[in-house]
């Protein structure tokens, strides 16, 4: 059974590309450890899906997230005390190839110093036929 988890954050540090859809990671505090003047951690722990997300006003945003792992067992990391929440896109919703039939392309140099370009690349993918 899945399990509705609100998470607040000051909407000044709350990056503004989150969005509905996007998969939200959590490293606990106490597993983050600092080597040679980095902090390294473990494998990021998958919390759910993030359903909504709220301007609450106070300068705090709400972002819901659809938690179907935790319940029946391990320990929420809102529980658990201080975490680091990072996201990731859905490949479903964010696709990077190009979709459609054409596309037209201007390149532009705006510096006064002469440019080359040896080579332009992308994906394609035809959305019907």
């Amino acid at each position: 059974m899945a399990v509705e988890i609100n998470l607040e954050f000051t909407t000044s540090t709350l990056n503004t590309s989150l969005q509905v859809g996007d998969n939200i990671y959590y490293t606990l505090a106490g597993d983050i450890k600092l080597n040679g003047g980095f902090a390294t951690t473990a494998t990021p722990s998958f919390l759910g899906t993030v359903v909504s997300t709220d301007i609450l006003g106070n300068g705090l945003t709400r972002v819901t997230v659809l938690d179907s792992v935790t319940p029946g067992g391990g320990v929420s990391p809102v529980e658990g005390g201080g975490a680091y929440f990072s996201f990731s896109k859905s490949g479903k919703v964010n696709q990077n190839e190009l979709i459609g039939y054409w596309a037209s392309v201007e390149f532009v140099n705006n510096s006064r110093v002469p440019a080359k370009l040896f080579a332009v690349g992308t994906e394609e993918h035809e959305n019907s036929k």
